[in-house]
């Protein structure tokens, strides 16, 4: 299922995941077709490539697809297309959650975006995998702007988006997530221990604000991926990235004097701090 509509960028790593399992009744073994087309918001076909690929399973047994389509997508205008990938069963081979072998996978090209500008912050240091990390994005986000969206890196992978804080203060964010639910993951870390995760589809934006102490730390979002399968866009969304440092106390006095003023009714009183 596809509940939302994952973005690309040229430039960065993207994707797909589908799984094919083997219903027959002896081990299938040898090579399988897998038809890749690209088409337009009309469904025209606009590419077709064929990507094979050699597999041995054994009966009932699942296994991974995954298509890395960054070459398919590298001379696209911006728009919204849709992947379309035919598996050539034999031995009663077939995609894991289709009928007829053929997946189709929404997505859209945009231009990109700075991670500042995407997640609306423009004092914050964000770090991530500059090749197939996190990275800006139009056309999403709770605002309906823009959002920083995690790259397509396969099953059996983490990919974080990162920046430092110093304390005390209130970390604050929005974020969403189209995976496999209780499996792929959307999660916030301190200073590498988990605060929170998300996961599975039809979700739309959460708020969430975290206070942290005194002293440095990081924080970080990761999408983290199981060793199969998929589910939804396959991606997590994080937008409007607020740091507020705690206000602090002015410090207390130190020594009072006093000392008679002009009129005898009236007294100056000062402090140090």
């Amino acid at each position: 299922s596809n509940d939302a509509v994952r973005v690309c960028v040229k430039g960065k790593s993207f994707g797909v995941n589908y799984g094919f399992a083997n219903f027959g009744e002896t081990v299938a073994n040898g090579l399988i077709t897998n038809l890749v087309e690209i088409l337009d918001e009309h469904m025209n076909v606009l590419k077709t490539e064929y990507a094979p690929r050699t597999i041995a399973l054994a009966q009932g047994i699942g296994h991974p697809n995954n298509f890395a389509l960054s070459s398919y997508i590298k001379d696209l205008p911006v728009g919204p297309y849709t992947a379309r990938v035919t598996l050539d069963a034999y031995n009663a081979i077939r995609e894991r959650n289709e009928d007829d072998n053929t997946y189709g996978y929404k997505f859209a090209v945009s231009d990109p975006v700075s991670l500042n500008e995407a997640l609306d912050n423009a004092t914050l240091t964000f770090v991530t995998d500059e090749e197939s990390g996190w990275f800006g994005t139009k056309g999403l986000g709770a605002d309906g702007v823009d959002a920083a969206q995690s790259a397509h890196k396969g099953n059996s992978s983490t990919n974080s988006l990162q920046t430092t804080v110093t304390g005390p203060g209130t970390i604050a964010f929005k974020w969403k997530v189209s995976s496999e639910a209780g499996y792929d993951e959307l999660c916030f870390l301190v200073d590498g221990v988990m605060r929170a995760s998300i996961s599975g589809t039809g979700g739309d934006w959460e708020e969430r604000s975290y206070e942290l102490s005194a002293g440095t730390h990081v924080v970080a979002w990761a999408y983290c991926k199981d060793s199969s399968y998929y589910d939804g866009g396959d991606c997590g969304w994080i937008d409007q990235v607020t740091w507020t440092p705690a206000q602090s106390a002015p410090p207390a006095p130190t020594s009072v004097s006093a000392t008679d003023g002009t009129y005898a009714d009236k007294v100056s009183i000062s402090w140090t701090g």
